[in-house]
């Protein structure tokens, strides 16, 4: 995990815990939608925070992205609903 700056002022690798956030995968918000055929992915920690039993849901998500709630499918390419 990228940390710092230390006494000198340089930035450090040190192990990650249990308490640091997850990096995101994408510089911007433009990367990551051309990397996901023009859909912006979510923020899934607002999913998780937002209700009860929101670590579920995320599981469920990540396990079939092309399932939506309605038991419809969904568009091909278009896995953020």
């Amino acid at each position: 995990m990228l940390d710092g700056p230390n006494d000198e002022g340089e930035m450090f690798m040190r192990p990650g815990k249990l308490s640091d956030k997850f990096p995101k995968p994408y510089k911007n918000d433009n990367e990551a939608k051309a990397a996901n055929n023009g859909a912006l992915p979510p923020d899934l920690t607002f999913m998780v925070n937002a209700r009860h039993g929101g670590e579920v849901r995320v599981l469920q998500i990540r396990a079939n992205p092309h399932r939506t709630r309605d038991a419809t499918r969904a568009q091909i390419g278009a896995f953020f609903l």
